[in-house]
């Protein structure tokens, strides 16, 4: 962030006075979700994070920790260019378990696998639509303009181990359109459609924007941006911003450390 101001007011733009909302992480890797914004354009009313400690019952006996990057929220109002008030929105940031080792036999991996990521969905589902009463901040509103976003680590589609995108959504597909084993049966049941949660996917209504990166030169959509009807209603635009896909990699980049 303070490359990105520094930059934008050595070019003469000023400076957008861009910050953070953010929280704790669980990953080994230290990777943490955040919300980035200018503070120019958008006032944070409320920053939280949910799921630190959840944990999960595990194939074959146990506990762990369910959310490696527990999603973060972030309540704000944001103003417009000429504008004389501002929308309040909320914005539900995620990085879900990826799908290493997601096919593989036996419940020492991919049963454990199969099961984080169905109960990952299940959690993030039932927290945007305000169901989990015990972890959530009493303003939390069903008619709020709700935006989820996000590496859900996910297609739009059924993958056929967990349809993590359309549990989170709302409409995952049928249970017995999903492969379990009895270990996964034993602690975890399939995603099932959770009341009062209906959102658009914004990554399957534009044409131009079908996938978010490229790995091993195929290009693939995992990260998704999920929409109530509220704010809907007011999307005139949808862009990826691909800083990893799109760029070249070679070396008056790669070896330029002035560089983001």
């Amino acid at each position: 962030m303070n490359k990105l101001n520094a930059d934008a007011s050595a070019a003469g733009q000023g400076s957008p006075n861009y910050t953070f909302c953010g929280g704790v992480t669980n990953d080994v890797g230290l990777i943490a979700p955040a919300a980035i914004y200018r503070q120019d354009r958008v006032t944070s009313l409320e920053c939280s994070q949910y799921g630190i400690l959840t944990t999960y019952s595990t194939p074959g006996g146990g506990t762990s920790l369910l959310n490696d990057r527990p999603p973060v929220v972030f309540r704000a109002n944001v103003k417009g260019a000429g504008s004389d008030s501002g929308l309040e929105v909320r914005v539900i940031v995620n990085h879900l378990r990826s799908l290493n080792g997601i096919d593989e036999p036996g419940a020492a991996n991919g049963d454990r696998v199969r099961t984080k990521r169905n109960e990952q969905a299940r959690y993030l589902a039932n927290l945007v639509s305000g169901h989990l009463a015990s972890e959530q901040s009493a303003n939390w509103s069903l008619t709020d303009n709700l935006l989820v976003a996000g590496d859900m680590n996910a297609f739009d589609v059924n993958d056929g181990y967990s349809d993590s995108v359309n549990c989170i959504a709302g409409s995952p597909a049928f249970a017995s359109q999903i492969y379990t084993t009895a270990a996964q049966m034993a602690v975890s049941s399939p995603c099932t459609a959770v009341s009062n949660l209906s959102l658009v996917n914004l990554t399957t209504t534009e044409v131009a924007e079908r996938y978010s990166y490229s790995f091993a030169g195929i290009a693939q959509r995992i990260d998704h941006v999920l929409v109530n009807s509220s704010l809907n209603g007011r999307v005139r635009q949808f862009v990826y911003a691909r800083n990893n896909a799109d760029f070249p990699e070679g070396p008056a980049y790669r070896n330029d450390f002035n560089r983001p």
